[in-house]
């Protein structure tokens, strides 16, 4: 029998028992690898075509209900974090475990006794150095990407120029004091944006950095990324409480609840750049036509002693702001100015398993380079 057939035979060891060796020679199956690592391929690219963890809104508007509430079944919104992702890594892992295991570990000392010590057992040495490595280093890059799926975290965060907002599976709170938009000679694109970031905790400023698109900030475990940017009105208005005889001007965001009185609130609900009335009858509808502030106007509720007491509207053209607090007999509204809030959007992403995954593609194409160039596999001699 020939040295390279007892070898191959070596590198299977002996046969396990009942199902623990059942299931070790489906793990180690050649096919079954493939047909994981084609389902997590297609997993993959699912999740780089639909836009992952965005407002249900936009998966509406998008798709539909009903294709929206298949995907959100199946869950591709978030694929990267559901049970079966996480299984098929998993299950990869295993079958790359098993596989080395089996075909190197009791391989190794019979290609050491069996080949004769000569150039060619060298060679032969240096080739199943160049497979463990190789195989090392694939258990490696799944495990960290395993570990980023099961224990990771991706929060995407706004920050308006010159506040705070609390950071992500911290106690601290994070800074925007500066944002930049560098835009191009010739049109609207922006060609570079960029934030001047501050971390602090209870005590002050921990550290400050300007990050850019591209170049994401590492802090710790976590890293932060310039994602994208904004900016959104900020309303200032006039209330006056007819009861009290208070009036007070309070500024405010969509979203926002402002306090007139120790008993009346006001919140702001919904902004129309270019308000429009459709239809008659029944058919009447209120309508935003543009995103340009052509016919402001506002919808908000007014509460009394923190419950909602009527709904009421706010106008900013001069021909409908006589129009602004119909609803209400002891309240009435001015709308003094609009202004812009920009806002930063950052990505801050807890991978544990990204210094992992580079280290294993390190490895990979050492183990390629030792297999095919520095020690490239021979025909062995008969024993």
């Amino acid at each position: 029998m020939s040295t390279a057939v007892q070898v191959a035979r070596a590198r299977e060891g002996p046969p396990l028992p009942g199902v623990l060796g059942f299931a070790a020679a489906i793990l180690s199956s050649l096919k079954f690898a493939v047909w994981i690592a084609l389902m997590l391929a297609i997993a993959c690219i699912l999740g780089t075509i639909l836009p992952q963890n965005e407002d249900p809104q936009n998966y509406l508007k998008m798709m539909g209900p009903a294709t929206f509430r298949w995907i959100l079944w199946a869950g591709l919104t978030d694929v990267f974090h559901t049970w079966w992702f996480t299984g098929l890594m998993t299950l990869l892992n295993l079958s790359l475990f098993v596989c080395t295991t089996r075909k190197f570990v009791n391989a190794w000392p019979w290609a050491y006794r069996l080949v004769p010590s000569d150039p060619e057992t060298r060679r032969r040495r240096g080739h199943m150095w160049g497979n463990w490595v190789l195989h090392i280093s694939l258990i490696t890059v799944c495990g960290g990407g395993l570990a980023g799926s099961i224990l990771g975290w991706k929060e995407f965060v706004r920050v308006p120029e010159g506040s705070s907002a609390p950071f992500p599976h911290k106690t601290w709170t994070i800074l925007c004091e500066k944002f930049h938009v560098d835009m191009y000679p010739r049109g609207d694109k922006p060609r570079q944006f960029r934030s001047n970031l501050t971390v602090l905790d209870g005590s002050g400023p921990l550290v400050s950095k300007q990050i850019e698109v591209n170049k994401p900030w590492l802090l710790g475990d976590v890293r932060i990324y310039q994602a994208s940017y904004g900016s959104e009105p900020r309303f200032a208005l006039d209330v006056a409480d007819k009861k009290t005889g208070k009036t007070r001007r309070i500024a405010l965001k969509t979203g926002d609840t402002a306090e007139v009185s120790p008993s009346l609130s006001v919140r702001a609900d919904e902004f129309f750049p270019d308000f429009r009335i459709q239809g008659e009858g029944e058919a009447r509808q209120i309508v935003n036509v543009s995103d340009k502030p052509n016919n402001p106007a506002l919808r908000v509720t007014v509460l009394r002693n923190g419950a909602p007491a009527f709904e009421d509207w706010v106008f900013r053209h001069p021909t409908l702001a006589a129009f602004s607090g119909q609803h209400a007999s002891d309240v009435s509204y001015r709308w003094e100015a609009i202004e812009e809030e920009s806002w930063t959007g950052l990505q801050i992403v807890h991978d544990p398993g990204f210094r992992f995954v580079y280290l294993g593609v390190m490895g990979i194409m050492l183990g390629l380079l030792m297999m095919f160039y520095l020690f490239p596999r021979q025909r062995l001699t008969n024993a």
